[in-house]
């Protein structure tokens, strides 16, 4: 298995919602917390919540370097609490239960790229969509669908005759999105769409994912999910990236930092075996990897399908997204302060915690109970190797 440089992702929510699966035990051992280990073989994404003294904690699926989804099981997954300031070897386990009910609803963003040089491939690339958005709601999934149709602006939607440069415009017509919807409004809408200019080779898919986390109304408590579908590398906004179409506003460790533990990509995409600097391959922030890399960079967890004429959105294995997503919840009270929740994982089998999340909750106008008046929501992102060595050290 391949291993994440300093890839701990923390994944925040602080709402009241209602609480699924069994009750939790409210006993707290005395086992500690074996530390921060500052890299994962699988990466974890996941949010919490807290009511009436019960935290919940829902984790997306965990998709191995194969592609398998990891199925949880108890002796393989522990759970530790401890306060900001306190080194990880001293937080305390918690004992937890682990719901049998795991669906989960999920909220899918289709982000497709329709610029002319997919003419020969985006009427099977709206057919699998279709195909694919039809399938869940068939199988009574519980799932709301967008689109982001790209080019190289960074405007969405992409008004007709937009320039990027003297010698192109973006697209000849408003390249369309639509909010969470369902399949049918989703067809309408892609029977809109076709392949229109573009300008030069790579595109900007960076500026429409962001577009659509940011702008689209997510339901809360759903599972966050991108879907990338490209036929070209991409734009970012960096120094040695100087062509005249670009009109990228961000770079894509800044998508993998803002999208860390939130939400998962998958991506459609070609099989790079040689570096794409200055531009970017969208598979980095689905498994990791592409590019010509033998180890994955930081990620979503997601997976990635090579781009072809014919390729089916079932293989990315979305569906076991919603099959493999979990929820548990234990008790605990919360004082004013900075907490954390550390979840560690043995993806193996082999005895020893090789992933984790963490979850940071910060508590104000507590009252030492498990009544929390407030609470602070942090965005999610990766740590800094600064900060994971401030939480295997630093005490009080």
């Amino acid at each position: 298995m391949f291993k994440k440089s300093l890839y701990v992702l923390i994944g925040i929510a602080i709402v009241g919602v209602a609480m699924f699966g069994c009750s939790a035990t409210s006993s707290f051992t005395s086992s500690k917390d074996p530390g921060v280990l500052g890299s994962s073989e699988v990466t974890m994404s996941g949010a919490a919540s807290f009511t009436g003294g019960k935290v919940e904690v829902n984790l997306s699926s965990l998709i191995k370097g194969t592609g398998e989804v990891l199925t949880l099981e108890k002796g393989r997954f522990n759970v530790y609490v401890g306060k900001d300031g306190v080194p990880t070897v001293d937080w305390g386990s918690v004992d937890f239960a682990m719901p049998t009910d795991t669906d989960k609803p999920i909220d899918m963003v289709f982000i497709l790229d329709n610029t002319g040089s997919m003419g020969g491939s985006i009427t099977g690339a709206i057919n699998s969509i279709v195909a694919f958005s039809a399938s869940l709601e068939a199988d009574k999934v519980d799932a709301k669908f967008a689109l982001v149709t790209f080019g190289d602006s960074a405007l969405h939607p992409t008004p007709a005759g937009y320039i990027t440069s003297e010698s192109f415009t973006d697209a000849s017509y408003v390249r369309p999105i639509l909010n969470f919807t369902d399949a049918a409004t989703l067809k309408t809408t892609l029977e809109t769409v076709h392949a229109d200019a573009g300008g030069d080779g790579p595109e900007n898919p960076l500026d429409a994912i962001m577009h659509a986390y940011n702008n689209f109304t997510w339901r809360s408590g759903a599972q966050k999910v991108i879907v990338v579908i490209t036929d070209i590398n991409g734009h970012q906004n960096v120094a040695g990236d100087t062509s005249s179409d670009n009109k990228c506003l961000t770079s894509i460790e800044a998508v993998a930092l803002n999208l860390a533990g939130k939400a998962v990509v998958y991506a459609v995409s070609p099989n790079y075996s040689t570096d794409q600097s200055p531009y970017c391959d969208v598979r980095r922030l689905a498994d990791g990897l592409g590019e010509g890399r033998a180890t994955p960079l930081s990620n979503t967890g997601g997976k990635w399908v090579n781009f072809n004429t014919s390729y089916d959105l079932t293989d990315l294995g979305i569906s076991a997204v919603v099959s493999k997503g979990y929820k548990f919840t234990f008790d605990y009270s919360f004082a004013d302060g900075t907490w954390w929740v550390h979840i560690l994982v043995d993806t193996d089998g082999d005895g020893v915690m090789d992933s984790e999340l963490l979850i940071k909750i910060i508590v104000s106008g507590g009252t030492g109970s498990s009544s929390i008046k407030s609470a602070t929501v942090v965005e999610s992102r990766p740590l800094s190797e600064s900060e994971i060595i401030r939480l295997q050290t630093i005490k009080q």
